[in-house]
């Protein structure tokens, strides 16, 4: 019977290790999360807007919605903007992929226009809920940075109009931290409900 006790006592604080483990891991990635961004001097991208237009950031990184923290999403941004808005290439490269067939409003996941622009360092840049015939260059294109490759819309699954960007190592990969050299100081990433300007 004491063999027992002890056996599921060691069993009970091996658990509760486990336990503290788990959460321990979640706190470090929750304090990694917001951090590894390239410096601001030095990034290659651009606000994915017009120069002197001003948007504010309906979500930024590592947020609760659709960019949560340990997802393929983390380190997208939305910026909200009007149906119609320009969109410009964020950095130089050329054209992946181009959607744009579905109907602007339709509330449907997988059923969003989007744009994803491949570049020399082997990133790709996605613009996402673009409205319908919005996209301006086609699939093989290069298009040089700041100019305007689409229009913004919202479609898909959105719950209002905004333009969804992000960053990553391929179309399908996880999203990586970004820096954007044309607007104002931010060192790990722009904050969400405060609106930036781009120059």
């Amino acid at each position: 019977m004491k063999l027992k006790t002890v056996f599921i006592l060691l069993l009970v604080l091996a658990v509760s290790s486990c336990s503290d483990k788990k959460s321990i891991v979640i706190t470090n990635a929750s304090a990694e999360c917001g951090t590894g961004y390239p410096e601001q001097e030095n990034s290659e991208y651009n606000l994915p807007y017009m120069p002197s237009s001003v948007f504010v950031v309906g979500q930024g990184n590592c947020t609760n919605g659709s960019h949560t923290i340990n997802t393929d999403q983390a380190y997208a941004y939305d910026f909200d903007m009007p149906i119609g808005t320009n969109i410009v290439a964020s950095k130089a490269g050329t054209v992946a992929v181009a959607v744009e067939k579905f109907q602007e409003n339709n509330n449907t996941p997988g059923q969003e226009n989007y744009l994803i622009i491949q570049h020399d360092d082997g990133t790709v840049s996605g613009y996402y809920h673009l409205t319908k015939g919005g996209i301006n260059v086609a699939v093989g294109s290069m298009v040089s940075q700041g100019s305007i490759i689409a229009q913004s819309g919202n479609t898909g699954d959105s719950s209002a109009p905004h333009l969804h960007f992000e960053v990553a190592l391929c179309e399908d990969c996880e999203t990586i931290p970004v820096s954007f050299k044309n607007t104002r100081r931010h060192i790990n990433g722009l904050t969400e409900g405060e609106s930036y300007r781009a120059e």
